[in-house]
C-alpha cells in the first residue's frame, strides 16, 4: 500500500477588517445556557464540568474595536458555543461544549489579524491542567524532587 499523500499546504490566515464580519447572531440552539428550558440547567453539559479542555483562551485582543458579536460570528463557525465570548482588556475567552471544537478554532485562527492586530488563541489552562503545562514546557524541572 503506497504511504498517504502529505497534508497540503496550510491556507493563508484570514484577515478581519473593521465591518467585514457579518453580524449574525447564532441560533440559540447554537449556544447552549441560553435556550429557553426550565429551571437551572445552564452550563453544567456544556463542557464546564464535564469535559476539559473546551474554553480557549485570546490574546492581543483589539478590545476597543472588537465586539462579542464579532467573536461569536468568528468562532461560533467551529462548534456550539457553551455561552457568549466574555470580553477583559485586551483579551477574551470562549468556551465550547466539546474539545474539539475548540482545538479546531485555536489551529485555525491562531494568528489571524482581528481589529487591525494580529490574535493569539490557545488552550485556557488552570489548576493542574495548568501545572502540568508548565511541568512539560520546563522539562520537569523545579518543584519537588523524586528519590
Amino acid at each position: 500500500r503506497p504511504p498517504p499523500p502529505p497534508p497540503p499546504p496550510p491556507a493563508a490566515k484570514k484577515v478581519y477588517k473593521e465591518g467585514e464580519i457579518s453580524m449574525r447572531i447564532p441560533k440559540k440552539s447554537q449556544v447552549v445556557g441560553e435556550q429557553g428550558g426550565a429551571g437551572g440547567e445552564k452550563k453544567e453539559e456544556a463542557g464546564e464540568a464535564g469535559e476539559r479542555n473546551t474554553r480557549i483562551f485570546i490574546g492581543n485582543l483589539a478590545t476597543d474595536r472588537t465586539t462579542e458579536r464579532e467573536l461569536r460570528d468568528i468562532f461560533s463557525k467551529y462548534g456550539a458555543l457553551a455561552g457568549p465570548p466574555q470580553i477583559k482588556k485586551r483579551i477574551a475567552f470562549i468556551n465550547y461544549v466539546d474539545s474539539a471544537s475548540a482545538q479546531r478554532a485555536i489551529n485555525s485562527e491562531q494568528g489571524t489579524m482581528i481589529g487591525g492586530q494580529q490574535i493569539f488563541v490557545k488552550k485556557y489552562l488552570q489548576g493542574s491542567e495548568l501545572k502540568e503545562e508548565r511541568e512539560r514546557r520546563d522539562g520537569g524541572k523545579g518543584g519537588s524532587s523524586s528519590g
